[in-house]
């Protein structure tokens, strides 16, 4: 495993040659990538909120402000981009808060991003208000949807957007109330990623599916109504998993009857997030949260110990998304649990032997985040604070900042 010292060496001179990987500006061809957070001027501002986090005196608040301001000149020259978390106006008010330091700076900035996801996300509202369930995970999901918006102002705190994100609960409670999880399709045929057969099923993921949904509403201030839904859909979702392989949920509502368990194990899928939701039961039912953390960490002992491939368990590449990345992050919390830190250094070794050089310029999906988070761990005991990793931490961890 690589030394701290080693660690820092390498970020820093990635840092160093950043805009050989990721330009400053784009030319027209490419412009679009000043809003992708893999491989474009989101990933690069991300990136560098960690590193002037851990090494605040060492300029890269500089280095940052060069990428935002070039971010938020494109976005005044194409302002018609989505809403995303992960690719729209929700990402660039991401990235700036990751910069802020605590909320002193790009105040003006913020309010004004805000003020326009506050606009596309009554647009989206009126859309989810007529249309039959069940509804294509981009307009809800936490990636590209209405749930990354109301996870974005709960962690940031933010009054302007406290409103929209309450109505939005509201709306994915009656749905949970008259469809259940049922609601929630999968991605849509338009999208490219599925067919029109697969839009009607329930995907169980959390980037895609009902587990961010049911992250939202928990969050969100629709619970001083009373609205239990989000509370139950979890338990039955509880007894779903327990009647599938190895405690885990399927891919969606039409696999139930599958047999492979592959690929349930990334962030994006579900398994620790899903860990994260029972964390917020109230009141918190050891048993439950006990059986999810020991389904999401289970196989990964098994093939950490075994085999050393991680792929036959979806686990695809070192990225915080897919990878290894993603795992370290929400199990660095929990290192207590006796499976958790053999677990959890099997995976920085294999990252270490794998990342040399940043091959892929991504946060999300590359070895940007990778690396944020490997130096991160070093660095700081409180990873979950860091603005950066906040979709990926489970949000107890992010209580009172």
């Amino acid at each position: 495993m690589k030394t701290r010292n080693d660690i820092q060496q390498e970020v820093t001179l990635i840092a160093s040659n950043l805009e050989d990987i990721i330009p400053i500006r784009y030319q027209e061809a490419n412009r679009t990538k000043s809003f992708n957070i893999n491989g474009g001027t989101p990933a690069a501002i991300l990136y560098l909120s960690v590193l002037d986090a851990l090494f605040p005196d060492a300029g890269y608040d500089v280095q940052a402000h060069n990428y935002a301001t070039s971010m938020i000149l494109e976005y005044k020259h194409t302002p018609n981009i989505g809403i995303g978390l992960f690719g729209g106006t929700t990402l660039l008010a991401w990235c700036l808060q990751s910069i802020s330091r605590g909320g002193s700076r790009y105040q003006g900035a913020i309010r004004e991003l805000e003020s326009r996801i506050v606009f596309q996300a009554r647009q989206q509202l009126t859309f989810l208000s007529n249309v039959n369930a069940p509804i294509s995970s981009e307009y809800y999901d936490v990636i590209s949807g209405l749930s990354g918006v109301v996870l974005y102002g709960m962690r940031f705190r933010s009054d302007g957007l406290r409103l929209i994100s309450r109505q939005i609960c509201s709306r994915f409670c009656e749905l949970l109330a008259t469809s259940n999880f049922h609601a929630f399709g999968s991605l849509s045929a338009t999208s490219g990623q599925d067919s029109v057969a697969q839009k009607t099923t329930t995907d169980y993921g959390y980037a895609h599916g009902i587990l961010g949904v049911l992250m939202s509403c928990i969050l969100s201030d629709v619970n001083h109504d009373n609205n239990m839904e989000p509370f139950a859909a979890i338990r039955q979702l509880v007894d779903i998993s327990n009647h599938s392989r190895n405690y885990i949920l399927p891919y969606s509502s039409s696999d139930y009857t599958e047999t492979v368990s592959n690929g349930r194990y990334a962030w994006c899928y579900g398994n620790m997030p899903f860990y994260f939701l029972s964390l917020m039961l109230k009141p918190v039912d050891p048993i439950i949260a006990e059986s999810l953390l020991n389904a999401a960490i289970a196989p990964l002992k098994v093939n950490t110990s075994q085999v050393h491939d991680l792929g036959v368990i979806g686990l695809v590449d070192n990225s915080i998304c897919h990878g290894r990345a993603g795992i370290v992050l929400g199990l660095h919390p929990y290192l207590s649990h006796k499976d958790s830190r053999p677990i959890r250094d099997q995976l920085l070794e294999e990252i270490d032997c794998s990342v040399a050089n940043p091959i892929d310029s991504g946060f999300l999906e590359g070895d940007l985040g990778t690396l944020a988070v490997r130096v991160a761990l070093e660095y700081t005991d409180s990873i979950a604070h860091l603005p950066a990793f906040f979709p990926f931490v489970s949000p107890t961890l992010c209580e009172g900042i």
